[in-house]
Parts: C-alpha cells; sequence; structure tokens
C-alpha cells in the first residue's frame, strides 16, 4: 500500500540474474533463476489498468461488501460465493485495521519523537518528560521501550 515515490499504480518485476564475480563458466538460468518477485504499488488516483483497479476496489476503496460486490459482478464479471463475500467483507475489516495501524505508529512516532526533544531541550529524564506530555503512566512503558 505504501508506494515509493512516483511508484503508486505500479507493477514491478524483480528477477535473479547471474553474474560472475570469479571463475568462469555460466550456470543455465534454470538451474538459478527459481523466483521472480511482483510488487504490486496501488495509489490514490484512478488508473484504467484492469487488475490495479481490481485491486484498488478489493483493498482501499472504503465502500461495504456488497457494493463491492456489485461493481465485481458488474464490470469484472465475478459472482462471488457467501465464503467469497465474508472475505470482501473480512480484507475490508483489515485493510481498515491496517490503517489504523499505521495511523497509531504515526502518533506513536511523534510522541517518542517529543519526549526524546524534552529529554534532550529540557534535559528531563524519560519520566519526566512522558509527565510533562501528560502520557498515561499504562502507556508509559511501551513508549519508554520505543526510545
Amino acid at each position: 500500500m505504501d508506494a515509493p515515490r512516483g511508484g503508486s499504480n505500479s507493477i514491478r518485476r524483480y528477477e535473479i540474474k547471474e553474474k560472475i564475480l570469479h571463475g568462469h563458466g555460466h550456470e543455465d538460468v534454470k538451474n538459478y533463476d527459481l523466483m521472480v518477485v511482483i510488487m504490486v504499488y496501488l495509489g490514490k488516483a484512478k488508473t484504467r489498468h484492469r487488475l490495479l483497479r481490481l485491486l484498488h476496489l478489493i483493498f482501499l476503496d472504503k465502500m461495504k461488501a456488497e457494493e463491492k460486490s456489485k461493481v465485481l459482478k458488474d464490470e469484472y464479471n465475478l459472482v462471488l460465493t457467501p465464503d467469497m463475500e465474508k472475505e470482501l467483507t473480512e480484507m475490508g475489516s483489515l485493510a481498515e485495521g491496517i490503517a489504523e495501524r499505521a495511523r497509531n505508529e504515526g502518533i506513536d512516532l511523534t510522541i517518542v519523537k517529543s519526549i526524546r526533544n524534552l529529554m534532550k531541550n529540557m534535559k528531563l529524564s524519560a519520566q519526566q518528560a512522558m509527565d510533562v506530555l501528560e502520557i498515561p503512566v499504562a502507556e508509559q512503558a511501551r513508549y519508554a521501550a520505543l526510545l
């Protein structure tokens, strides 16, 4: 979901290539090129690429599972079974959970940075800095571990 800068709505393929560092001879590609990695980067902007549109619909669109199911049927001619409908609902919840976790991690990093700044600039201990920021006692151990 987090595409590299300028890489949203792209599909990239990475392969293994032989480079002889010492010695002679070559190995047949079939003996070492056994793995290919394909990275799919979704973006917020609309795209005409059919696969990227499909993945965006499934993973990023905030519409309800019933609406997604209708689009899948109308645009992709895919009729979902009840099990597939359930999975689609769970994937929507998963995407929301991932987004929520990312937001929380961003907040955590901001709080940790604030604690460090208070410690450095105000010469406070970690405990004093957390007290100044009014971080609940129940959360202080977690932030102390992140320091």
